[in-house]
């Protein structure tokens, strides 16, 4: 019976461990170093002003398509029923979001982020967490807390 616990708190803490490490430590999340201003690792955060609405973070991540260009999270909030494309043009500025209009029903396809647009067989897609939408990012109804990620990926 004993053994049994043993065997039963062991797989508890490792997915406990697993969870926290899955939720905090991205290769390419690294803190800001406040002193310095310098960054060690390849992300810098924006904060901008709190106001009242929704919470959320905006991570514009290049991935290995632009060598020597850190991601950047922005901590922004947009107001109730915000989509996921005005998240991002909050976060970058409307100057930097190049996008097209792809149907009749409104459906986007982003060519370009802060003037980068994917290299050929590769494209912008977004994340919800770490999960990939798959919904157009000017339908996606930003939620309280949402981490949305626009990361240049391969073509599916």
């Amino acid at each position: 019976m004993t053994k049994n616990l043993l065997v039963v708190a062991v797989v508890v803490i490792l997915i406990v461990l697993g969870w926290y490490l899955f939720n905090n430590f991205n290769s390419r999340d690294v803190e800001e170093n406040k002193s310095s201003g310098e960054t060690k690792g390849e992300t810098v955060e924006v904060t901008q002003e709190v106001e009242d609405g929704i919470h959320a973070a905006v991570t514009v991540d290049y991935a290995w398509d632009v060598k020597d260009k850190p991601a950047i999270r922005h901590n922004i909030v947009v107001k109730k029923g915000s989509t996921a494309l005005a998240a991002l043009i909050k976060a970058v500025g409307e100057d930097n979001v190049e996008f097209e209009k792809l149907n009749s029903s409104g459906e986007v396809f982003i060519k370009s982020i802060n003037g980068v647009a994917p290299s050929e067989g590769k494209v912008w897609i977004y994340q919800i967490g770490y999960l990939e939408s798959n919904v157009s990012p000017n339908i996606y109804k930003v939620k309280e807390g949402d981490k949305l990620r626009f990361i240049i990926s391969d073509q599916n």
